[in-house]
């Protein structure tokens, strides 16, 4: 897949994620009042960043318009983007860390071993993840 089809496979997957997530809570009641917020596990450094930071850079790019046209049901979103470093250790580690932080949905790493390892933190929180880049049969 070329560069350009997954930028854009990213941040058509984050609109999915952030409509997918408008309508749920969660949190502090008065940040909830006021944006929604979601959080993106990404490979940033490491051997697989130029996945995680082509995905991030469409993921902000969707956030950025989904806000300029007054956001989701009049809430802002809000995005967070955690460095799991391309390894799954530190995927698991940062998936509880957005969780924590108050993210309400996620988009999980791009790798499929790292979204595999991360997808553990997500169940055990109900709360939503989705890997839009991850193509082995545990994560499809």
């Amino acid at each position: 897949m070329k560069q350009w089809q997954k930028k854009v496979a990213a941040a058509a997957m984050a609109m999915a994620t952030i409509g997918l997530i408008a309508g749920c809570g969660g949190g502090d009641k008065k940040a909830a009042a006021d944006t929604i917020k979601i959080g993106a596990n990404l490979e940033m450094t490491g051997n697989q960043a130029s996945f995680g930071q082509s995905s991030a850079n469409a993921i902000k790019l969707a956030v950025d318009e989904i806000n300029k046209k007054g956001g989701l049901m009049g809430k802002q979103v809000s995005l967070q983007v955690g460095d799991n470093r391309s390894e799954a250790a530190e995927a698991t580690t940062q998936m509880q860390k957005l969780i924590d932080d108050g993210a309400i949905a996620t988009i999980a790493p791009d790798t499929s071993s790292n979204a595999i390892a991360a997808s553990a933190i997500n169940s055990s929180a109900k709360v939503l993840g989705i890997s839009p880049t991850g193509s082995n049969p545990r994560v499809t």
